[in-house]
């Protein structure tokens, strides 16, 4: 997944940037999700969201993907996607839905976007995130079996409980633990068979060529 992402990262041109909200979408589909994929380019009188990611826990995130973080953003866009589905009858409220803005790059360090939001107060409902984070989660799911709640925990905004950040680590460096730990016991059960392994062998010499010579 890693280097699709960078194949469409790497090369300019629209089917590009199309590949790219793919790969957004069927990441999220990875870390357990289930992805309605939005479209390529806005229609008039229609929703353009780019994904909507539910949750089996009932969470929804409305995704907006974007290359690079060099143009102005404006988050009323997003929000309005959000009301939108609540008009729609595919939301119950606003507050079930996170809205999640996923780029490519950062090439201006996505200051731009991250002021707006807290300077417009929808710091509970907007978030940023890179491909690369994305991709990060998804490794920890699928290495270390991070549990898809725990996932969609990070994705949310910080609560004042600190728990799940602090227990991700500590699952994580435990598991990693064991691992080594695992890995440091084969290695000495193999290391030693094999010493007995020899041990035997050069007691069956001894046994059959007396004084350790062989026979004429």
């Amino acid at each position: 997944m890693r280097a699709y992402t960078n194949a469409a990262l790497s090369t300019k041109g629209d089917q590009y940037n199309k590949a790219l909200q793919d790969i957004i979408n069927y990441i999220g589909r990875l870390l357990g999700f289930e992805v309605t994929f939005g479209r390529y380019r806005g229609v008039a009188g229609a929703n353009g969201y780019d994904g909507i990611w539910q949750s089996p826990s009932g969470k929804k995130v409305v995704v907006e993907t974007k290359t690079t973080d060099v143009y102005t953003i404006r988050t009323a866009t997003l929000l309005g996607y959000i009301n939108d589905l609540v008009s729609a009858g595919r939301l119950a409220k606003s507050d079930e839905a996170l809205g999640l803005y996923v780029y490519g790059r950062f090439d201006s360090g996505a200051s731009q976007l991250e002021k707006s939001i807290i300077a417009e107060g929808p710091q509970e409902h907007l978030r940023v995130a890179s491909v690369e984070t994305l991709l990060h989660l998804l490794e920890l799911k699928q290495a270390y079996e991070t549990a898809h709640q725990t996932i969609v925990q990070l994705l949310l905004p910080s609560p004042v409980r600190v728990d799940t950040g602090v227990n991700l680590i500590f699952d994580v460096v435990s598991r990693a633990k064991r691992e080594v730990a695992e890995q440091r016991a084969s290695a000495t059960c193999t290391s030693a068979g094999r010493t007995t392994a020899q041990g035997e062998t050069a007691q069956a010499d001894s046994g059959n060529y007396p004084n350790g010579r062989s026979r004429d």
